[in-house]
């Protein structure tokens, strides 16, 4: 199957596959609207490509090893 094909020629050219790239760039742009906007986490979340809040704060939490909530706390402090 293509798909897979794909997939794994993706992974051989890059250091991740590309769920991984795709949720990496996701996350990107949740922290800028994080770092930026007073949105709520729910829109950050739908902004940012992720269809349920669970999966967004699942993936943020496996990437930036901190929860949304937490992320936008500490930015505020600076």
């Amino acid at each position: 199957d293509s798909k897979y094909h794909l997939s794994r020629i993706f992974k051989q050219y890059n250091s991740m596959s590309d769920i991984q790239y795709i949720n990496a760039r996701r996350i990107k742009m949740a922290e800028r609207l994080l770092m930026d906007s007073n949105l709520p986490i729910t829109e950050v979340a739908m902004r940012s490509g992720f269809k349920s809040l669970t999966t967004f704060n699942r993936i943020f939490k496996e990437i930036k090893h901190c929860t949304p909530t937490d992320f936008k706390k500490l930015y505020a402090m600076r």
